[in-house]
């Protein structure tokens, strides 16, 4: 037995419509909308259709109408986009009392904390009779809505029981967190399964959902005792009159729900909770609107909106300067690394909120701009990039200054030193040939005359220490002829 219905549709058709304009939305603060006219004829237009669902389980068949609200430029080459709305019980629709030069009419549902996206229009019909029919005719199709909604309600109380719909699987998987219960279930599932982790998965399966449809079926023609003692199920704590049909089966997975609802009570903190209460806070603690301001472009409504407070923008932040300054005042040779360079702001201009990911931006920004470089030894020291025009100017003069300053230094150096050393050689010779015996005069005389030759020419340096060594070379022989006279 399925029990889905079988559903009939027919399509929409048109109940009744007005001329009337559309507005925009826009939001102009934390619990205010500013509603901007369009100044463009449009047709506000009220569609309905049928709807029949058939129940195996039932002869009778149930029916019921959805109702659309659809907005439309007259003009083919608007720009405009048409606007499709789903009417529902929660809706209203009222004329805005707000404005008096005009009628405004306004779609929103009746608990304001959820509507999020009121919808405004205004009426372009000069006969009140129009638009009076479309408001009333409005009204019979919300009334009509609600007491659908009131049959629905009792057809499900009515329905057979579907336990995949009604013992839901999160209540079910709360439970499996008892590990008393989980010891409970362990004999009936394989060893692999025999965890809290490896029964959530069991009831995850599709195979689980499939025998939940069979174990449902068994209760439908059985009583509950009979059925949970063919699958094995301990139901002494059921009373003993025998209990047929959906009220046993319904009491059986009352018991469950209710040790789910202990369960979840007990244990707030958990993930399904959070979103549910999440939810809740976003609905009613949100920038959701209460006040609505009308922005009047078109010349028909005179009505002005209020002027919102303006919120002080803070100061930005020169980050390129403080880094710079910060890599000047440092005066580190290898260069300056981020954090070195957010210590220094942080000491030196504590005023400043300092962003990690700003400054490590700008810094990458800085190094492909070439203003900053990295040191070639440290990748994650940075130094200032000196520019172009300020090496030509300042730094060339130096250069030949310090080219003229150079060659002066080693004129002086040459004519002070050698001549000094010039001399000191000399003198060492004259000793020397005063030791000298008399056979070797003659040889003595020659270099001397020779030094005496050079000594006029001072142009040649390098000619004038070649005597200075052949001096010293011809003292051996001096000192052999010495030894042999000795000898003799």
């Amino acid at each position: 037995m399925s029990f889905k219905p079988t559903i009939k549709e027919t399509p929409f058709e048109l109940v009744t419509s007005i001329r009337a304009g559309r507005a925009n939305n826009n939001r102009s603060g934390e619990d205010t909308i500013l509603i901007t006219c369009i100044d463009e004829p449009g047709m506000l237009e009220l569609y309905c259709k049928k709807v029949t669902e058939e129940y195996e389980y039932e002869e009778e068949t149930y029916q019921f109408c959805d109702y659309q609200l659809r907005w439309k430029p007259i003009a083919d080459e608007s720009t405009t986009q048409p606007i499709t709305v789903a009417i529902t019980y929660e809706y209203e629709f009222i004329r805005y009392p707000e404005v008096k030069d005009a009628v405004v009419f306004l779609l929103r549902k009746k608990e304001a904390w959820k509507d999020s996206f009121p919808y405004f229009f205004w009426c372009q019909e000069t006969d009140e009779t129009t638009y009076n029919r479309f408001i009333t005719s409005f009204d019979l199709c919300l009334t009509t809505l609600q007491k659908e909604k009131n049959e629905k309600d009792e057809l499900k109380k009515a329905s057979p029981l579907d336990l995949l719909a009604f013992a839901k699987e999160r209540n079910i998987i709360s439970v499996l967190d008892n590990e008393d219960v989980c010891k409970r279930l362990y004999p009936f599932v394989p060893e692999m399964f025999r965890t809290p982790a490896g029964l959530k998965r069991i009831i995850r399966s599709s195979a689980c959902k499939k025998n939940v449809a069979v174990f449902q079926n068994c209760m439908s023609v059985l009583s509950v005792r009979d059925t949970l003692a063919a699958y094995g199920i301990d139901n002494s704590s059921l009373p003993d009159d025998p209990i047929l049909g959906d009220v046993g089966a319904k009491a059986y997975v009352k018991r469950i729900e209710d040790l789910a609802k202990k369960e979840l009570e007990d244990e707030k903190s958990r993930e399904l909770i959070g979103c549910s209460v999440r939810i809740v806070g976003l609905r009613h603690f949100s920038w959701i609107p209460h006040h609505y301001y009308l922005n009047v472009e078109t010349g028909i409504m005179s009505s002005t909106p209020e002027k919102t407070k303006k919120t002080e923008k803070k100061p930005s932040v020169p980050y390129k300067k403080l880094i710079l300054e910060a890599i000047v005042e440092l005066k580190d040779k290898t260069g300056s690394s981020i954090p070195a360079i957010e210590k220094y702001i942080k000491e030196h201009h504590p005023e400043v909120e300092l962003n990690h990911t700003r400054v490590r931006l700008i810094i990458k920004m800085m190094l492909e701009k070439n203003e900053i470089a990295p040191h070639f030894r440290h990748k994650n020291s940075y130094r200032i990039v000196p520019q172009k025009g300020t090496k030509k100017t300042a730094k060339k003069p130096a250069k030949e200054e310090k080219e003229e300053k150079k060659p002066a230094k080693k004129t002086e150096k040459k004519t002070a030193k050698k001549p000094a050393k010039k001399e000191e050689k000399k003198e060492k010779a004259e000793k020397k040939t005063s030791k000298k015996t008399t056979k070797k005069e003659k040889a003595e005389k020659k270099p001397a005359k020779k030094s005496e030759k050079k000594e006029k020419a001072p142009k040649k340096e390098k000619a004038a220490k070649k005597p200075a060594k052949k001096t010293e070379k011809k003292e051996k022989p001096a000192k052999k002829a010495e030894k042999k006279s000795e000898k003799a």
